[in-house]
């Protein structure tokens, strides 16, 4: 009987567990403006969610060693008849550089992307910027999917380089939609992701193995 009452008790909690968000999805900044940034590699992540009350979050979080600067980090908002708006707050911001966060405004153009519904701007260039951000949006009626079309962000690598004279910039977003008009420009030294540095190392070590046996031999 003890035994029947923990696993409906255990089962209740992962229920819970699973009813405090409803729906999350994930999208990668893979496509940029900036032939110094190829295509491919992931700038920085947007998770789209909607939570048991019907409230959406919009996560935007940059690659390690990059951040969200200037123009920010912008989506697009396609309501069906019946949805409506009544908030959009920005709830989490995390900044470097002593950047200050900006509220949800217009989105305008973001270069070689579109033009987009909304945004949120801060830092300047990659002396600071934005690393992590969450929008929080009520209303009513609302679905991922009303969110999930487009996004975009001018991005940066954090920190460049000692040394380093200039601005290092680019647009990146989540699909190519073949309006990339020749990149920003990018001047300075860009400080390695330690992920790149460990692959590195690792690949100088199997070549020294490789180099060992055939002496060896």
């Amino acid at each position: 009987m003890i035994r029947k009452i923990l696993v409906i008790l255990a089962g209740v909690v992962v229920f819970a567990a699973l009813g405090s968000m409803a729906r999350a999805d994930s999208f990668n900044l893979t496509y940029t403006n900036n032939s110094s940034f190829p295509d491919g590699a992931v700038y920085g992540t947007v998770t789209v969610s909607q939570l048991a009350n019907g409230d959406i979050t919009i996560e935007f979080q940059a690659a390690t060693g990059y951040e969200f600067h200037n123009a920010g980090v912008a989506w697009n908002e396609t309501l069906p008849v019946g949805a409506s708006i009544s908030t959009e707050t920005v709830t989490t911001c995390t900044t470097v550089g002593g950047a200050t966060c900006g509220a949800v405004g217009a989105g305008g153009s973001f270069d070689g992307f579109g033009s987009y519904t909304k945004a949120v701007g801060g830092g300047n260039g990659s002396s600071s910027g934005i690393t992590d951000v969450v929008i929080t949006i009520t209303g009513t009626n609302l679905s991922v999917s009303d969110f999930e079309s487009l996004f975009a962000a001018q991005a940066s690598p954090y920190p460049l380089g000692a040394g380093a004279t200039g601005t290092c910039t680019f647009f990146a977003g989540n699909q190519n939609v073949d309006q990339a008009a020749g990149g920003t420009g990018c001047t300075g030294t860009i400080v390695p992701e330690p992920g790149m540095l460990t692959l590195l190392g690792t690949g100088l070590l199997g070549i020294g193995g490789l180099i060992r046996r055939k002496l060896a031999a």
